[in-house]
């Protein structure tokens, strides 16, 4: 993605790693291994806000796990990656024949724990301590001169818990019963009808209107009911 050559990813017992690679843009590589984690775990968890978000991210893992196996994977990638397809499938057929929820809560879950334990790990990694090789001190010396490394790794903590209250403010939107007749784009940004306002719109500049949670917590409460 931008424009460089992996030659070799290596990853420890200690839950580190090396990635060998030759040009690409230094600036996005360095923080993609913190921060593209916690962008992940936000598309998780906006995936969770609905069936059909849900079950298209569960496919889409699941040939993603099978498509590793096709580059020389290791006996525990095997193991992990059959693993999961055959817990995803599973999760699948029970949600489509006896809950319907288990989707939306299985992506909730993946979501949730890879985001607390990007935080987490960025936290522990970058700001509690300053390891010559880590990716923060990598970064301050090539991209940002000025800033210490403990700085950057606090930013992407921050990024880290950012994305995950975005991710959930998305996933309660999508899940709203006024979205119930919008597609899912039409449903973060609606038309406003006649002067061509949208509510997104409305909302940054002060208008008198706002997303409306009260739907959800009504469908919830319902639910919590019937069960």
């Amino acid at each position: 993605m931008t424009c460089g050559d992996v030659h070799r990813i290596n990853v420890f017992e200690n839950e580190g790693g090396v990635t060998e690679f030759r040009g690409g843009c230094r600036c996005f590589i360095i923080p993609a291994g913190y921060v593209g984690c916690s962008i992940m775990s936000m598309i998780f968890v906006i995936l969770s806000g609905g069936r059909i978000t849900s079950f298209i991210g569960c496919i889409l893992f699941t040939i993603s796990l099978l498509v590793t196996l096709c580059y020389s994977p290791n006996s525990i990638t095997v193991y992990l990656c059959l693993g999961y397809t055959f817990f995803n499938i599973l999760m699948i057929v029970v949600d489509y024949f006896c809950y319907h929820l288990v989707l939306q809560l299985l992506f909730l879950y993946y979501g949730v724990t890879i985001g607390i334990f990007s935080i987490a790990d960025t936290y522990d990694d970058t700001v509690l301590r300053e390891n010559k090789g880590s990716d923060s001190v990598a970064c301050s010396q090539e991209v940002c001169l000025c800033c210490p490394s403990k700085c950057i790794g606090f930013q992407w903590a921050i990024l880290a818990v950012f994305f995950q209250l975005i991710g959930i403010w998305i996933a309660l939107v999508a899940m709203s019963p006024e979205c119930e007749d919008l597609s899912w784009i039409n449903c973060m940004d609606p038309d406003d009808g006649d002067d061509g306002d949208n509510m997104i719109w409305e909302f940054l500049t002060g208008g008198d209107r706002s997303f409306d949670f009260q739907g959800w917590w009504d469908q919830a409460t319902e639910l919590i009911q019937w069960n």
